[in-house]
């Protein structure tokens, strides 16, 4: 959350600050010189903005793989359940019945 509001007002003020129409560059220097203070502040700020979407966007994808890896398992899980309290049951109890031994005595007269 904290990520999210540093991307989101860092963004902000690089754009305010490229609004207002302050001087940015020295024409007269050459370099990394014709940055003023404010162009500095600006690559500064768009720099943070810039580390903080990459927080965000690996924060993401961590949280989608950890939801991918919670359906694959409780997929495993409910498919091993059915296997061995539906299935393997059914089964067992077809094979007791074909070959006679249901465990259950019907009584002739």
């Amino acid at each position: 959350m904290t990520v999210d509001i540093i991307s989101i007002l860092s963004t902000f003020l690089v754009a305010l600050l490229g609004i207002l129409g302050l001087k940015k560059i020295d024409s007269s220097k050459r370099g990394i010189k014709k940055l003023t203070p404010v162009g500095f502040l600006l690559v500064f700020i768009a720099a943070i903005a810039l580390t903080s979407s990459v927080f965000q966007v690996q924060k993401k994808h961590e949280m989608a793989s950890t939801k991918a890896q919670v359906a694959n398992m409780a997929h495993k899980v409910v498919l091993y359940n059915i296997n061995e309290y539906i299935l393997l049951p059914a089964l067992t109890l077809t094979d007791e019945i074909a070959n006679g031994d249901s465990g259950v005595s019907v009584l002739v007269k």
